[in-house]
Formats: C-alpha cells, sequence, structure tokens
C-alpha cells in the first residue's frame, strides 16, 4: 500500500491555508487512512506519553448542526 504524506499538523500557524487531503474511509472506532503524517518534533516520544490524533469530517456544502 502506497505512503501519502498529504497530511498537515492540525496545529499548523497557518491553519485556513493548509489543506488536508486523505481517501474516503469508513469505520466506528477505528479506521487505517494509509497515510503517514509528518511534521518535525524537538524530541522523541516518552513511553509514558501518548499522542492522540483526531480526525474529524465538516461537510463543506451542508453547515455543521
Amino acid at each position: 500500500m502506497p505512503i501519502y504524506e498529504s497530511f498537515r499538523p492540525a496545529f499548523s500557524n497557518k491553519l485556513k491555508d493548509d489543506v488536508l487531503t486523505s481517501r474516503v474511509v469508513s469505520g466506528r472506532e477505528s479506521v487505517y487512512f494509509g497515510q503517514r503524517l509528518v511534521w518535525p518534533i524537538g524530541r522523541r516520544l516518552e513511553e509514558s506519553e501518548v499522542l492522540e490524533i483526531c480526525a474529524y469530517n465538516h461537510s463543506k456544502y451542508l453547515p455543521d448542526k
């Protein structure tokens, strides 16, 4: 399966200019996107630390309620 580097972190300084793309996926509690998230960090994660990544789906045609 190919590895894509199309994601940028949601905490980027230019949030409005960032474009996040992905294939359409479906699932309930867990989903495999088949993509790798790449961004520079200052150090490796420690064993006691947890990296949590949330993916949200927002329609650009219908308002969120």
